[in-house]
């Protein structure tokens, strides 16, 4: 998504940051003046974080996302 945004002169309220809970996220302005944010799934960046090396528990203190629905995503 980023790279696909390149091409355009568009103003940013930020660049790729990550959020408290992990998530990866970006938020520009549309030529409207709109504010768009764009931002990981939670399945996407739950998945990150194990592949990471955290254990379940771990993943869902650190992504505030209830473990019996981390238990989910991960399978």
């Amino acid at each position: 998504v980023v790279e696909s945004l390149k091409p355009y002169d568009l103003k940013y309220l930020h660049n790729v940051t990550e959020e408290v809970w992990g998530q990866s996220t970006i938020r520009f302005y549309d030529p409207e003046g709109n504010l768009v944010e764009i931002g990981e799934s939670v399945p996407c960046f739950v998945k990150r974080f194990h592949q990471q090396g955290l254990s379940l528990e771990e993943v869902a203190a650190r992504t505030f996302v209830p473990i019996d629905v981390v238990k989910q995503i991960i399978g």
